[in-house]
């Protein structure tokens, strides 16, 4: 209609729902050639840099399953050579109809959803169904808390008992920057106890100094008060208490999490990669951890801290 003058280039446009642009080309095809059909070339023809969908679904199900989906990408391209979107991945989980580790509650609704309305369920899909149904709930908004000014005015510690390698829990204990969100001091202990604090102390000392407030739990290592006593007297003073006040660090103690979130946070992203990465170090004793510990925190600190810009208040700690 629009080659025989009928209508206009406008009206085919808002017709076909494709731009002006492509209704002259059209037009101008048709005028050189009345029987062309108007089919793109590229139609039915597969993109040579197409994704191969099976093969990231099987090396996520075979190598990497439990990853999240943003650490699964990253190691993919290191492991693998291959380079692949966060949008592609989702797409191929929705595929498969599973769900990342870090997903959003919407997500997880939606696939829930899904689920219910198939009448016929696969052995996979029935599994998945059940892990959606039974998963407590959990808020995933979190109080902000505004980071110190300057590295070093505040250390934040803790210690995490997880599976981090082989069969049975182990504690990393971990003392981070408020600031900056830098670990400076890590080390795994068969349990939480004051010798990995005392080790994580050692490192942070011996490599940045004497920091000007530490945050920390209400443990006995710590802190120790007697029940029903109202007043501490001196000699109840604790060790890790006696170091701080003689080093001229303050030290803070609390039982609540949002009193150190930044440390409470970091646990999060470290218990969804570390025990992958320990595991694909070949990492079996508490000795081993240790010792990769001091390469993979470095990495980490690369990834994940915030460096530029921030002044340091750390005090040198004379070497003698």
């Amino acid at each position: 209609m629009v080659v025989d003058g009928e209508k206009s280039i406008s009206w085919a446009a808002a017709k076909l729902k494709r731009s002006e642009k492509t209704i002259r080309r059209y037009r101008k095809e048709l005028l050189e050639n009345p029987n062309a059909d108007l089919v793109h070339k590229n139609r039915g023809r597969e993109p040579a840099n197409k994704t191969d969908h099976e093969l990231i679904w099987h090396l996520y199900c075979t190598k990497y399953y439990g990853l999240n989906i943003t650490y699964f990408c990253e190691k993919l391209e290191e492991n693998e050579s291959i380079k692949i979107s966060e949008g592609l991945v989702r797409l191929i989980f929705k595929e498969h109809d599973e769900f990342s580790a870090k997903a959003w509650r919407r997500t997880k609704n939606e696939l829930r959803k899904r689920l219910r309305e198939l009448k016929k369920l696969t052995k996979r899909q029935k599994e998945v169904l059940v892990q959606l149904e039974t998963e407590p709930y959990v808020r995933t908004t979190h109080p902000t808390q505004p980071r110190s000014k300057y590295f070093g005015e505040e250390l934040q510690m803790d210690a995490s008992i997880h599976l981090w390698f082989g069969t049975r829990k182990c504690a990393l204990h971990t003392a981070i920057d408020d600031a900056t969100g830098l670990i400076v001091g890590a080390w795994f202990d068969c349990q939480e106890t004051r010798n990995g604090y005392y080790q994580i102390t050692k490192q942070f000392l011996a490599k940045y100094g004497l920091p000007l407030l530490i945050k920390t739990d209400r443990r006995t290592v710590f802190e120790y008060k007697r029940k029903n006593e109202k007043d501490m007297a001196e000699d109840a003073m604790t060790q890790y208490q006696h170091v701080c006040q003689t080093l001229g660090i303050e030290l803070q103690c609390s039982s609540s999490p949002q009193f150190k979130p930044r440390v409470e946070r970091s646990y999060g992203t470290l218990q969804g990669r570390l025990p992958f990465e320990l595991k694909e170090a070949g990492v079996t004793t508490i000795e081993e951890a240790n010792a990769f510990l001091k390469k993979y925190i470095q990495k980490f600190n690369e990834q994940f801290a915030i460096r530029k810009g921030i002044k340091s208040v750390w005090v040198k700690v004379a070497k003698d």
